[in-house]
C-alpha cells in the first residue's frame, strides 16, 4: 500500500512539473535532487527575510547558534570552542530543538564537566519575537557542521548578524567571505577560534554587520516578490 501510495505521489508531481511555466526551488540541493529524479533544471529562488527598520546595534558579547541538533551536527565542537576561548567575555547561546534527548543530556553533562555552565546557554522552545532580539544583539551566528540550510543565518543577517559558516556551506551563495563573515573549515576548531575572536574588534563588528545588514535587503520578501513577477511576464 505504501509503494502504491508513493508511486502515485510521484506521477502526480511528475504530472506538475511537466506542466509548470516555471520551476522554482529554494536551494542548491532541492534542485539537485529534482535533476535526479525528474531529469530538469529548475531555477534555484532562495527564501526570503524581513530586514530590520534600522541596522540594529550595538551588539552584546555573545554569540549564537541555531538548528535541529543531531549527531552529525557536532554541538560538541562547540564546547571545544568556548573551551578554548576561556580569556574571552563572550558566551554561547545554544539554541534550536533537540529530538534525541540522549544527545541532549550527553551535551548538559559535557557542559558541566568542562565547568562551562556560565559560558554556554542552552536556549528551547523560543518565541519567534525572542529569537529576533538573540539575533539582534548576537555577535554573531555560527552555522552548525552539516548544516545544509541557509535559512538561520539569512534571519541573522537580517538583523545585522554577521556569519561564520564552513565553507561548503550554501551560505556563501547569498553572502561574501571576508564582507559578511567568514568562512571556516568544517571541524578545525582553531578555524573556527579565529573567525570568532576577530568579531571582538569593534570597529570591524561594526562594518560586517551592517554590510551584512544592507546584504540582506537583497533577499528581502518584497524584493523576492518583484523578481517573480519578473519572472512570470
Amino acid at each position: 500500500a505504501n509503494r502504491y501510495l508513493i508511486n502515485c505521489v510521484r506521477l502526480f508531481e511528475d504530472q506538475v512539473i511537466r506542466n509548470a511555466d516555471v520551476l522554482l526551488c529554494a536551494t542548491r540541493e532541492a534542485a539537485k535532487s529534482w535533476k535526479e529524479i525528474f531529469h530538469v533544471d529548475p531555477i534555484i529562488f532562495r527564501l526570503g527575510c524581513e530586514p530590520s527598520r534600522s541596522f540594529p546595534y550595538p551588539k552584546r558579547d555573545y554569540i549564537i547558534s541555531i538548528t535541529s541538533w543531531e549527531p552529525q551536527r557536532r554541538p560538541f565542537l562547540l564546547l571545544d570552542l568556548m573551551e578554548s576561548l576561556d580569556n574571552s567575555q563572550l558566551k554561547l547561546i545554544v539554541a534550536g530543538r533537540w529530538q534525541n534527548k540522549m544527545l541532549l543530556n550527553q551535551f548538559k553533562i559535557s557542559l558541566f564537566k568542562r565547568k562551562l555552565q556560565d559560558k554556554v546557554l542552552l536556549a528551547e522552545n523560543l518565541s519567534e519575537y525572542k529569537l529576533s532580539q538573540l539575533y539582534r544583539e548576537a555577535r554573531c551566528i555560527i552555522q552548525p557542521v552539516g548544516s545544509k540550510l541557509y535559512m538561520t543565518a539569512l534571519e541573522a543577517a537580517a538583523r545585522g548578524t554577521p556569519i561564520i559558516a564552513p565553507s561548503g556551506s550554501e551560505v556563501w551563495e547569498l553572502f561574501e567571505h571576508g564582507v559578511h563573515g567568514f568562512k571556516v573549515v568544517e571541524e578545525d576548531i582553531n578555524s573556527y577560534i579565529d573567525a570568532v575572536l576577530k568579531l571582538e574588534d569593534e570597529d570591524l563588528l561594526y562594518k560586517m554587520g551592517y554590510q551584512t545588514w544592507k546584504k540582506a535587503h537583497k533577499y528581502s520578501w518584497s524584493s523576492h516578490v518583484a523578481s517573480l513577477e519578473e519572472m512570470m511576464k
